[in-house]
């Protein structure tokens, strides 16, 4: 995980959209490594709420899918 946040990390020359998705992905992967880090002082979430959370995560990882696809599609018209 700590390698895909050092790749997402350097995203400020992505365009509008894909960006804003590259940044929600990069949040959600550092609030669950903060969190691995809690659960060695025992503390943990509910179930529901971790399925809740990699529902999200999924959401914002399918968000930027879509949009980096929409770029290819875009660059390939205007070549």
């Amino acid at each position: 995980m700590s390698r895909v946040n050092i790749v997402l990390q350097n995203h400020n020359a992505l365009p509008d959209q894909l960006r804003l998705n590259v940044e929600q992905a990069l949040s959600m992967l550092q609030l669950i490594e903060t969190l691995q880090v809690a659960d060695q002082h025992e503390w943990r979430w509910s179930d529901d709420w971790y399925c809740a959370y990699f529902d999200a995560a999924s959401g914002c990882i399918e968000s930027a899918l879509k949009a980096m696809d929409d770029q290819v599609k875009t660059r390939k018209v205007a070549a």
